[in-house]
């Protein structure tokens, strides 16, 4: 956490734009351009897409290392971004993107995301969201947003916690999806008025989501809608055209849900063991510790004290940090 080469997520995604296809962060040869936050808050906002030529092989990859990672709850001594200005988070024109193990304070302000896509590329762009524990900095103003793609982007969002975007309006996930896949498994929505709105029609998977204190688990119509679990009596205007083993007025035990630690306690049994296996696409849960057995539902795997866990290693041309000078 000390010497670096930025003080700001944008000014590094500023500082390294290019094309990444033929030079990769100055190599003279094609490369995953990944950038690593370190231990700060970060309050700039941040815009990713102006200068970058990017491929679904070579895409921009902004993550954090696994030594500085959040320990799957809100952690103010690991990196986070907090924004309280009249703009997203984090707004995104990049035709192919990775957000990885970020912690983001979205603002309050009214129609703002945390992130916010809004490419009309085509190439088949897709934006990955993995590991994120995303909130609002309050739930005073509506229609706030987590997460909002447009129609032709594919979103893959897996192993995110989301809490309190609560008031009138607001949602967890927006996708539009008439022509591109939403793949949303495993993630945790707390407290949130909408937790999935699917603007398309069956194009999405949504498997073994957690909802929790939730308004609605959202709206529209998935092709495959499996193994969710919910503290509600239906799942409402939430449907796929291929369903399954989802499970309704369900009562959830959690580490400590007073404070915000949405990890499953041992003797949880609305999630834990309910869920399907999509190991054939990822194997770790939000703190990185490898999924086992039969899978639980939601971000977070239970694992008993002592267990095994892992992390996911990505290939890298150069690794820029992010540091607090």
């Amino acid at each position: 956490s000390s010497g670096g080469d930025y003080t700001s997520l944008n000014a590094a995604l500023a500082g390294m734009s290019g094309d990444l296809t033929t030079n990769c962060g100055g190599t003279d040869s094609a490369g995953i351009l990944t950038i690593e936050c370190y231990a700060m808050e970060d309050t700039t906002a941040v815009s990713v897409g102006a200068g970058y030529t990017t491929s679904g092989d070579y895409y921009i990859n902004v993550t954090v290392p696994s030594s500085e990672r959040h320990d799957g709850k809100w952690n103010t001594n690991k990196y986070r971004h907090k924004y309280t200005g009249d703009a997203n988070s984090i707004s995104i024109t990049a035709q192919h993107l990775r957000i990885s193990y970020l912690q983001l304070e979205s603002s309050d302000t009214t129609w703002r995301m945390a992130i916010k896509s809004d490419t009309s590329i085509a190439n088949s762009p897709y934006l990955y969201v993995v590991g994120c524990i995303i909130k609002p900095t309050s739930a005073t103003n509506r229609n706030l947003y987590a997460i909002k793609t447009p129609d032709n982007l594919q979103l893959i969002a897996y192993n995110n916690l989301i809490y309190n975007f609560s008031t009138d309006g607001s949602s967890g996930i927006t996708c539009r999806h008439d022509t591109a896949d939403c793949i949303i498994c495993n993630n945790t929505f707390v407290n949130v008025t909408e937790a999935i709105r699917l603007d398309g029609w069956e194009h999405g998977d949504i498997k073994n989501n957690l909802f929790y204190q939730c308004e609605s688990h959202g709206y529209g119509y998935a092709r495959e809608l499996y193994n969710n679990a919910t503290s509600l009596s239906s799942f409402g205007d939430l449907s796929g055209a291929s369903s399954g083993d989802n499970r309704i007025s369900q009562t959830f035990t959690f580490v400590d849900d007073d404070n915000d630690n949405f990890h499953l306690a041992s003797n949880d049994a609305g999630a834990r063991d309910y869920g399907t296996d999509l190991s054939a696409y990822f194997t770790t849960d939000i703190d990185g510790e490898t999924r086992s057995g039969t899978w639980d539902i939601g971000a977070d795997e239970y694992v008993a004290a002592g267990g095994a866990s892992s992390v996911e290693v990505s290939a890298t041309c150069q690794s820029l940090i992010l540091t607090k000078y």
